[in-house]
């Protein structure tokens, strides 16, 4: 009996179905980031993490095909990819804004209410690059992923 105790003890802890049962898979992670915008002031934007499928979703709406004398290839639009990644990881429940307000897109004198549009004439460069990576990091989704999703492809 002794034993046995000593093995339970010495046995490694993994993962249960019950662990996985237990996962909400609506539920996402929560931080917040400070954001610059054009002009130069800091806020402090609420964002949440985003799902695998959110992720490729936005990827797909961000990619273009570039036909050239060797064949056509896939070209990621960084503008747009940043600009609905911001759009999906801003949480909208510890905030009100809504990067698809017409009052916000009339007021950025931008043709239609749409993240891709908004987004880029409010944020600074190094604005969008740090809300995009930020809500990237906080979904589980570093650049060394990235990395390895590309080698995968080529």
């Amino acid at each position: 009996m002794k034993e046995q105790n000593e093995k339970e003890t010495l046995k490694p802890s993994f993962a249960s179905l019950d662990d996985l049962l237990s996962v909400n898979p609506d539920d996402a992670k929560y931080s917040e980031e400070n954001v610059e915008l054009v002009n130069g002031k800091v806020i402090k934007l609420p964002i949440k993490s985003i799902t695998a499928d959110k992720e490729a979703e936005i990827r797909r709406a961000a990619t273009k095909y570039v036909t050239t004398p060797k064949g056509r290839f896939p070209q990621l639009d960084d503008l747009r990819y940043n600009a609905l990644i911001i759009e999906a990881g801003t949480d909208s429940n510890r905030t009100d804004i809504n990067w698809k307000d017409p009052n916000l897109a009339k007021k950025l004198g931008v043709p239609v209410p749409n993240p891709e549009f908004t987004i880029p004439k409010l944020l600074s460069l190094g604005g969008l690059s740090k809300a995009s990576l930020a809500i990237i990091e906080l979904s589980g989704l570093d650049s060394s992923f990235e990395d390895k999703v590309e080698a995968v492809k080529n």
